[in-house]
């Protein structure tokens, strides 16, 4: 079906493929791609003859395999996964199908899924939310991403969020332990350092390649119907556009509508998001609505024919000013923001006893910002 090497340089794509290949499919080789968006534009592409495809995809820019990925995307029923960003040929790489991506089912009881996001090591404040969920009866549980960061129980926090969440997403601080930091500042920095170093100390081999392999699995988008009513969801981390690492700030509703509506695009219904740490919900207005605007209740009602994005905050370092953790409860027509208390102390007394932790990060989670 397709052509075994590139036909300009004679690529034939890495030699030890980390997975069997796709039903032995050959590597599809495209010529003059200068941009991304140029293959990943839609679930399918008819340069790549995807249609269907459900899976894996590499794409190695150049005539080099690289190192490590540098991103990953998720549309819709099949994944991408980037590497070793160059000019020059591309090479896709179809790999085994990942079970469960893209499936809708139908259920005829309604789902509420506690969302969670932004967890950031802080393995106190999210304990707490889980015996929260637990006691509101919740049906499940997702995670929008930086499960680890910033905070002083990253291994605790991993080995929570795979065994209580259905599913978890990649945020900027994963991709930082896993990858690289990228534009972060020294205290960010420093801290993803640090996290690493606690993987890589992990005395037991099966443990800490569990872990590592659960990190690297990390999506960067999920669309499946999280209210058990048929309707899908956009879940990324950041934003519709750059799941890792855009952030959607409140104040971009009045003061960059264009930003917005771009987004908005992207979105079909309803999209889930964090990475801010700032709890709300957007409409397509534009607008803005934090919880405490919402009523006396923190129910933000769902609009028929409007499209919302709805920023579900930080469990371990919330930045609205308030400290307690947050997280949200979606359900058929609505999303409810909780927030709950926990032991703030017993965190930020554990980030200044560790060197590499900058003692800010323990200061600001009694203040929330």
């Amino acid at each position: 079906m397709f052509p075994d090497m590139c036909q300009e340089c004679g690529f034939k794509g890495p030699a030890d493929l980390p997975v069997a290949p796709f039903q032995g499919r050959n590597p599809v080789y495209l010529s003059g791609i200068d941009d991304l968006s140029m293959i990943f534009t839609a679930e399918s592409n008819p340069k790549t003859n995807l249609l269907g495809f459900k899976g894996v995809v590499s794409v190695i820019w150049g005539t080099e395999w690289a190192s490590r990925r540098s991103d990953s995307l998720l549309f819709g029923s099949w994944v991408s996964t980037v590497v070793a960003l160059r000019s020059g040929c591309v090479s896709l790489q179809l790999f085994a199908p990942i079970e469960g991506i893209g499936a809708t089912e139908k259920r005829d009881d309604p789902v509420r899924t506690a969302v969670l996001s932004d967890i950031h090591g802080n393995a106190v404040a999210l304990k707490a939310v889980l015996a929260d969920i637990e006691n509101r009866e919740i049906d499940q549980i997702v995670c929008l991403g930086d499960i680890i960061g910033y905070g002083p129980d990253p291994l605790e926090c991993v080995d929570l969020v795979q065994e209580k969440c259905k599913w978890a997403l990649m945020g900027n601080h994963d991709f930082a332990v896993f990858y690289e930091p990228t534009n972060f500042n020294a205290p960010a920095e420093s801290a993803a350092y640090w996290t690493r170093e606690q993987f890589e100390a992990e005395p037991d081999e099966s443990t800490r390649r569990r872990r590592f392999e659960f990190l690297g699995s990390l999506r960067v988008r999920a669309v499946e119907d999280l209210m058990g009513n048929g309707s899908t969801i956009l879940s990324v981390h950041a934003s519709p556009r750059r799941p890792i690492n855009e952030y959607i700030f409140p104040e971009d509703a009045s003061d960059a509508p264009d930003k917005l509506e771009a987004i908005f695009e992207r979105v079909e219904n309803i999209a889930l998001v964090g990475h801010t740490h700032q709890p709300g919900v957007f409409s397509n207005e534009p607008d803005f609505y934090p919880p405490s605007e919402i009523g006396a209740e923190p129910v933000f009602k769902f609009i028929e024919d409007e499209k919302a994005i709805v920023n579900v905050g930080s469990v371990g370092q919330p930045r609205d000013y308030d400290p307690r953790a947050c997280y949200a409860v979606i359900s058929p027509g609505q999303v409810e923001f909780v927030r709950v208390e926990y032991d703030i102390k017993q965190t930020a007394d554990k980030i200044k006893s560790i060197p590499q932790l900058h003692d800010w990060l323990g200061d600001r989670l009694f203040e929330g910002r």
